[in-house]
């Protein structure tokens, strides 16, 4: 049982690092330079951070249909939201990544 819990945690985790790859190098990439930020240099760093903002997502939305509300109880939770949230939006604030 534990087995294919993590199984499919570690499969639901690599499809959210496909997805957040896909939409950093074509969404997010355009929508820097086109406010004049140059892309280039931490794409890894903005990529995790898309990828594990959209893994936090789907986690809590699934906890909300299957009403368990543990995980949104969670500090691990919160931090992973607001550090993911800091690496995406940091460069317009700086003007630069």
């Amino acid at each position: 049982m534990r087995k294919k819990m993590y199984i499919r945690a570690i499969f639901e985790l690599v499809l959210c690092l496909i997805v957040g790859w896909l939409l950093t190098t074509t969404m997010l990439k355009n929508i820097y330079e086109s406010e004049g930020i140059s892309y280039r240099g931490h794409e890894g760093v903005v990529w995790l951070g898309v990828s594990l903002l959209l893994f936090c997502l789907y986690t809590a939305v699934r906890q909300i249909f299957q009403k368990r509300n543990t995980l949104i109880k969670s500090a691990m939770f919160w931090i992973v939201v607001v550090f993911s949230l800091y690496v995406i939006v940091a460069p317009f604030i700086k003007g630069h990544m």
